[in-house]
């Protein structure tokens, strides 16, 4: 019996021990901006609140359309159990002069985290961004890249958007009208929280 209390205390220990905090601001600028793997059984904490700047609902006007963006903050984990806090983005696209009960061109809100078009964080960027993957339903026709949202300083209800595409080829068997226009913004745009 003394035995397996025994056991049992040296694993909670070791699991305890091997378990690593690191807040989401320090995971930037010490390992991920240094090409450094945290460990295994680290947790990236948003331990400052940085990502409560981004929750809510947002929207702006891109051409003839509205885009309505629906940014959460959640935790993740990856297949080399690293724990991280981040935020999931879903998004709704309809033209901005249609009916009232026109559907809508694009609609992620129902999916769910680990769904494919799900856009998800990653971290805060060097140069004051916060950056999330995107890969829209033609992604192998160029809707696919980083999104990188910035806080307009002294605004709470408001913030900056844009898209860094992947640079890929497109390929004309698979895309035969040649690559297809993101859902977001190429260059920078302000969105509102409604």
């Amino acid at each position: 019996m003394k035995n397996s209390i025994l056991v049992f205390i040296l694993v909670l220990t070791y699991t305890i021990c091997n378990c690593q905090v690191v807040s989401l601001t320090d995971y930037s600028s010490d390992y991920f901006t240094k090409g450094i793997r945290p460990p295994a059984g680290t947790y990236i904490k948003d331990e400052n609140g940085y990502l409560d700047q981004f929750v809510g609902v947002w929207e702006a006007q891109i051409g003839e359309n509205e885009l309505v963006l629906y940014i959460n903050k959640g935790t993740r984990t990856s297949r080399r159990d690293i724990k991280r806090d981040l935020l999931y983005l879903t998004y709704s696209v309809k033209p901005v002069d249609g009916p009232k009960n026109l559907l809508y061109l694009e609609d992620t809100r129902g999916i769910s985290e680990d769904d494919p078009l799900m856009v998800f964080g990653l971290h805060p960027a060097s140069n004051g961004t916060y950056q999330l993957f995107y890969q829209g339903r033609d992604s192998s026709c160029g809707q696919t890249g980083y999104l990188f949202l910035k806080p307009i300083v002294g605004s709470d209800d408001s913030m900056d958007l844009y898209l860094k595409r992947y640079s890929q080829t497109i390929y004309e068997d698979i895309c035969p009208n040649g690559s297809v226009q993101p859902i977001f913004p190429l260059t920078q745009t302000t969105f509102s929280r409604i």
